[in-house]
């Protein structure tokens, strides 16, 4: 008897005590998702040195790529490309082609150095990007090009996996 006058009285109290109410907030924040890749104009440059030797490697400039999504790939094309592994520079006013093969480097490691093929997955850049270089590669087989300015058009790109 003196148990269930025990659990009525704390039955009691319990009953009397007001009821909580509580508000549930449900807070969603939104992160854009963010791939992109550009590098600065290059300058020109001479692959010539001042003896008339041709210049055995030159980096042309820095690509900066940004990405939030968790893997990333970078593919390189060229107007004037010869074949998976080399490109053209053509000579403005004339069929004249320098041959260069090409790198791009994070720090020592060659991310690539092929056209039209998919670099390995990459993790996530830091928020303001991550910069790698650009190294032409020019190999010396004698022959002596005509003055003029030489161009070649790149496309970068930058997907997702």
């Amino acid at each position: 008897m003196k148990k269930i006058a025990f659990i009525l009285f704390f039955a009691t109290l319990i009953l009397a005590l007001p009821a909580y109410e509580g508000n549930v907030i449900q807070i969603t924040a939104r992160v854009s998702s963010v791939l992109s890749i550009s590098m600065d104009t290059p300058s020109e440059f001479s692959i010539i040195d001042s003896d008339g030797d041709l210049i055995p490697s030159k980096a042309i400039g820095e690509i900066l790529v940004k990405s939030s999504y968790s893997t990333w790939k970078m593919t390189i094309d060229s107007l004037y490309e010869s074949s998976g592994t080399v490109g053209r520079l053509k000579r403005d006013d004339g069929e004249d082609y320098i041959p260069y093969t090409f790198q791009i480097r994070d720090g020592e490691a060659v991310l690539l150095n092929q056209f039209n093929v998919r670099s390995a997955s990459n993790l996530p850049t830091p928020f303001s990007g991550k910069k790698f270089n650009v190294v032409f590669f020019f190999a010396d087989d004698g022959t002596k090009w005509p003055q003029g300015i030489y161009r070649d058009t790149l496309v970068l790109s930058v997907t997702s996996d």
